[in-house]
């Protein structure tokens, strides 16, 4: 992949360059996703209550990662799935982004200006990446109930070649999947972001193992159980 000097072509600021903005927008929040991350070490061996602020700056930088995230995938979503996945798109019909290597994030993890290590940061980045296209997969889903068929959509294939690869095969509804993935994750159940890491991204067992830090057979067990409370809800609807 090529490289990008720190100015532009005829040696001007960068400073009006959006590319360049979005890699500066990125470090800052990531540096502040990885401060308040150390703060809040020194209180999870403790009986200590962790003061507001310290939750304030965590809550308010993983929201930011989320919606640069959400931004970046909508302006460049189709241009870096082809590069990076090409026919394997419809042929596997996953919404999987654990791999994004474009301009933009080459720059910023090397641009020697990150506080967390380039290993940490891209397994942060590979889960907030993960939530913001399943953001954006339900609110696809959302707009097409509410206006029908729309045309110009850079995830609609992505979105509708995993509805029917996952009714075909798990028989699971996708819109139920993500209501329900949402909900479980908000209220921090693990269960929640197994289904969206399996059956969204579609991570592997060992992925997902490590993502949280699972064995193997618990996380088969938490996608199974996550299954057939899916399996109810459906039932009873």
């Amino acid at each position: 992949m090529a490289t990008h000097d720190s100015q532009n072509g005829n040696g001007g600021n960068t400073d009006s360059d959006p590319e360049q903005r979005a890699v500066e927008r990125l470090i800052k929040i990531l540096n502040a996703l990885y401060s308040a991350t150390e703060a809040l070490k020194p209180y999870a061996s403790s009986d200590k209550q962790v003061p507001e602020s310290i939750n304030d700056s965590l809550r308010d930088a993983r929201n930011e990662l989320v919606l640069w995230c959400e931004g970046h995938l909508k302006n460049n979503l189709k241009a870096i799935m082809f590069r990076a996945f090409g026919p394997q798109i419809a042929k596997e019909g996953s919404l999987r982004f654990t791999v994004l290597w474009n301009d933009v994030l080459f720059k910023m993890l090397s641009s020697g200006r990150l506080k967390a290590p380039e290993g940490d940061v891209i397994h942060s980045l590979t889960s907030y990446f993960s939530t913001a296209l399943a953001n954006q997969a339900r609110n696809y889903l959302k707009r097409r109930k509410r206006f029908g068929e729309i045309l110009d959509d850079a995830i609609k294939p992505l979105v509708e070649q995993r509805e029917r690869y996952l009714k075909e095969n798990y028989d699971i509804d996708i819109e139920l999947l993500l209501e329900k993935v949402d909900e479980w994750e908000n209220a921090g159940e693990k269960r929640g972001k197994a289904l969206r890491l399996r059956y969204i991204d579609g991570m592997t067992y060992d992925q997902i193992a490590e993502t949280l830090e699972l064995s193997r057979d618990q996380v088969k067990r938490t996608l199974a159980e996550g299954k057939e409370r899916l399996r109810n809800i459906a039932n009873r609807s």
